[in-house]
């Protein structure tokens, strides 16, 4: 509950003094970003939607807890799909590209040809796919080799 207020007080802040965030380096120093024209409103709503969530949750409202575990669940699912967008594609593999994922997963998990020669035909684990992802974007943090919070970034070239 104390997060929902500070966030709420952080929104007001934010609507009043115009700043969006900002981001600390100890390399270019501190950078501001501000909210333009009406985007101030979105902070004022944002204050709003965490005031009422906090007396929702308060109150013991039974609807508070639903949405709050549909919120939970759609930022869960909006983070895991940024993530991968981020580094790269994922898509079903199909013909050759579905021999070689299996024989691949067969390799590192010993046990998956017995397991799935075992299967009944009804079976639902019979409709169990497999994926490949391929890598666009690599993103390296070594602190011991190259100094405090550097990251390498690098793109990946298809082979």
């Amino acid at each position: 509950m104390t997060l929902l207020i500070i966030v709420a007080v952080f929104s007001v802040a934010s609507a009043i003094t115009g700043i969006q965030s900002f981001h600390m380096d100890s390399r270019i120093g501190t950078t501001i970003w501000y909210w333009h024209g009406y985007e101030r409103l979105y902070a004022l709503a944002s204050a709003v939607f965490f005031a009422v969530a906090f007396y929702a949750v308060y109150r013991r409202l039974p609807i508070a807890w639903q949405l709050g575990r549909v919120f939970i669940y759609l930022s869960a699912a909006y983070f895991a799909s940024e993530v991968w967008r981020s580094l790269g594609t994922c898509e079903r593999a199909t013909g050759s590209s579905a021999d070689e994922a299996e024989q691949c997963y067969a390799r590192r998990f010993p046990a998956y040809p017995g397991w799935k020669a075992a299967l009944r035909d009804d079976d639902l684990a019979r409709q169990y796919r497999l994926y490949q992802f391929t890598v666009t974007t690599v993103k390296i943090l070594d602190e011991k080799n190259l100094g405090d919070a550097t990251f390498v970034c690098a793109s990946v070239a298809e082979r």
